[in-house]
């Protein structure tokens, strides 16, 4: 696999994410787009970033802080409740205990002289560009008149036509040219193609998602939506597009959204649908990683099957590709396979330490974990070096890392408190929130979440 950019796919990924974020920005001014619809949008445009400054600074996060400064210089009054202002600051009350812990009772992190200084605005950092833009978001959308369900239905829609459209027209390109500049322009990264390999397998699409698993997550979110709206065409033919994402989170993904739609009405809570979703599936994990044997054994039988390849080779992949064969009962939680340089040395790091599960490392403070935990990763000497951070894509996990369970405990519970009358709109919220456990998709949860007050009319849960 080819892992990194040329100058030709750097520059034109900055002048792109330029120009999108520039649009957005302008239909924003000009009251052509609501607040929701430009969030959506810049999210799903991810691919595309000034990569001299970072891959995370992309249209997402330029579009967020614009609307943030943007709504607050014409904003006046502020309401605030005292649920949110508990959301906003306990984030503040972790870092605080590990601030505490770490210098006067025991520093278990890592630093050089480099991330000795990081240490100390490490935490301001992931708040002021991850966590607090998040939930600012949810607060300009709560002002905002123009963004309702049915907007939020229309651009989910469109952008799956858009992405599908692109990620065909990948496919097409990266076959024909087999030129690794040009797909760079098209929003198609390197780490994705396989170059020994002219299949059409060889490439994972992605449209202009970060990675191929977004796109296979939002056609995942997209699909209850288009399933209501009676669009099967389009149904089938983003199914395709995700399929050819080859990845294990669509199975998944696509599992849960299956259970939550066909469960009866009559459980009627969201938590409930979340809790009992969640529960089948981790126990279909179960049952899986207790069958390892027999599944590999007869998927010998069928592996070089096209269908096979397309749908189940990275899932079983992730059973049976280890660093060392020794730690193979470690790499599963909870019957789940994790990933060996992310989840995985958070999972040691916090079995040596078991309180962390209470109260968190502190935001942003996975990047002090100890380097002996990530020893045989791709990125053990940029962590030897103290210049990368894990992302945990599990965001339930994620939150509990930075946050502590209770912390999380109490987001779950405010931010599932309010339920529609209407049944799809309790079953979509509920598949959000399971995806959740799996996906990167905060910022959609905070969405729907706040366009639900907008519906109950519950002035109480602003923000």
């Amino acid at each position: 696999m080819m892992q990194y950019n040329s100058s030709i796919g750097i520059w034109s990924s900055s002048i792109i994410c330029i120009l999108i974020t520039i649009t957005l920005i302008l239909l924003i001014i000009l009251k052509k787009i609501d607040y929701s619809s430009a969030l959506i949008y810049s999210w799903s445009s991810q691919a595309f970033s000034p990569l001299l400054i970072g891959p995370t600074f992309n249209a997402y996060l330029f579009v967020q802080y614009f609307l943030i400064f943007y709504f607050f210089l014409n904003e006046k009054r502020i309401i605030c409740s005292k649920q949110y202002v508990y959301i906003f600051f306990l984030p503040l009350v972790s870092s605080l205990f590990m601030y505490f812990y770490n210098f006067f009772i025991f520093d278990f992190f890592y630093y050089n002289e480099k991330s000795k200084i990081h240490f100390y605005i490490r935490p301001l950092y992931y708040y002021t560009k991850t966590f607090a833009p998040l939930f600012l978001s949810g607060y300009i959308i709560l002002k905002d008149s123009r963004s309702t369900f049915l907007s939020f239905e229309k651009t989910i829609i469109n952008i799956v036509k858009a992405s599908c459209i692109i990620a065909f027209f990948q496919l097409f390109i990266s076959q024909i040219f087999q030129n690794l500049d040009l797909n760079e322009i098209i929003g198609l990264k390197r780490r994705y193609i396989n170059t020994f390999d002219t299949s059409i397998l060889s490439v994972r699409v992605q449209a202009f998602m970060t990675e191929p698993k977004d796109l296979a997550c939002f056609i995942c979110l997209a699909a209850p939506i288009i399933l209501k709206k009676k669009k099967y065409i389009l149904f089938i033919f983003s199914i395709i597009t995700a399929l050819l994402t080859q990845s294990q989170t669509f199975v998944v993904l696509f599992f849960i959204f299956t259970i939550i739609f066909i469960l009866p009405n009559s459980i009627q809570t969201v938590r409930k649908y979340i809790l009992t979703s969640l529960l089948i599936i981790i126990s279909l994990f179960q049952i899986v990683s207790s069958s390892k044997a027999f599944i590999f054994e007869h998927y010998q039988d069928f592996k070089d099957n096209p269908i096979v390849e397309l749908i189940a080779n990275r899932a079983i992949s992730r059973y049976t590709d280890f660093y060392d064969i020794i730690d193979q009962d470690e790499t599963e939680f909870i019957g789940m396979p994790i990933q060996r340089d992310q989840e995985l040395p958070i999972i040691k790091f916090f079995k040596e330490y078991p309180f962390l599960w209470i109260t968190g490392v502190g935001p942003g403070n996975t990047m002090f974990i100890n380097p002996s935990y990530f020893e045989g990763s791709s990125f053990f000497m940029d962590k030897v070096k103290g210049d990368v951070a894990p992302t945990i894509t599990m965001r339930w996990f994620n939150y509990i890392v930075h946050f502590g369970s209770i912390i999380f405990i109490y987001f779950f519970f405010s931010l599932t408190k309010l339920e529609s009358n209407n049944s799809f709109t309790n079953k979509y919220y509920a598949f959000l929130w399971s995806c959740l456990f799996f996906a990167i998709i905060d910022i959609y949860v905070v969405i729907f979440y706040c366009l639900l007050i907008k519906e109950k009319n519950e002035t109480k849960y602003y923000l």
